[in-house]
């Protein structure tokens, strides 16, 4: 065993002396390496690639640089008056916004009817409807059948009962109009609370959208 020992101790010292002779001639003969020819590029590996576009790119621009706050919208507003009055009240709770106007699709009703079909079809529909003394349809291009627009969706949904008794299959949509709309644009940081919760309250057809600062 104490030979054992002995072994290992003069194995270490010899790996040691070795080390030591080696290293400084690694180093000497780095140290020694001829210049690269000009027009031709060191190697880079991808990792050291991609190391330095992120290092350049955090330079140029700082991480969060050119991010805008956080800005909201208000609405829509289906008259400048109610729109006005929004506008009013959040000033005075010291949210200022600016006005603006833009066209959107706004549902106006209901609409019942029967798909597009061949004309002898049509024809049999509208002598049904006529032995009914239904007089509220009306025929219109590629033979779609109007039984009634409706501003309430409780009406429309007698009218399409109506119509199922009689053998009939019609559908019913929302209908819509492009309208000029309102919206308030509150710059800075969110609202929260306060008056806003109210006003939302009051015009359940308006929201409150998020959207970039300008």
């Amino acid at each position: 065993m104490r030979h054992l020992i002995y072994l290992l101790v003069v194995v270490n010292l010899v790996f040691f002396l070795w080390h030591a002779i080696q290293g400084p001639a690694v180093n000497e003969v780095e140290r020694e390496l001829p210049p690269l020819p000009a027009g031709v590029r060191p190697l880079v590996t991808l990792q050291e690639r991609e190391q330095a576009a992120i290092e350049a790119a955090t330079a140029a621009e700082p991480p969060g640089a050119g991010m805008p706050l956080a800005c909201q919208s208000l609405g829509p507003f289906l008259t400048a008056a109610k729109l006005q009055a929004a506008q009013d009240r959040l000033e005075a709770a010291g949210y200022p916004g600016k006005q603006r106007t833009s066209e959107m699709d706004v549902q106006i009703g209901y609409w019942v009817y029967l798909p597009a079909m061949e004309t002898g079809e049509a024809q049999a529909v509208a002598q049904l409807l006529d032995s009914q003394d239904d007089k509220e349809y009306l025929i219109g291009k590629d033979n779609v059948i109007s039984l009634g627009a409706f501003k309430e969706r409780s009406r429309a949904e007698i009218r399409l009962k109506s119509a199922r008794e009689h053998g009939l299959d019609p559908l019913l949509e929302p209908r819509y109009r492009k309208r000029t709309v309102h919206w308030l644009d509150i710059d800075g940081p969110p609202v929260a609370g306060g008056e806003l919760p109210l006003i939302i309250r009051e015009f359940p057809d308006i929201q409150l959208q998020a959207r970039a600062c300008q």
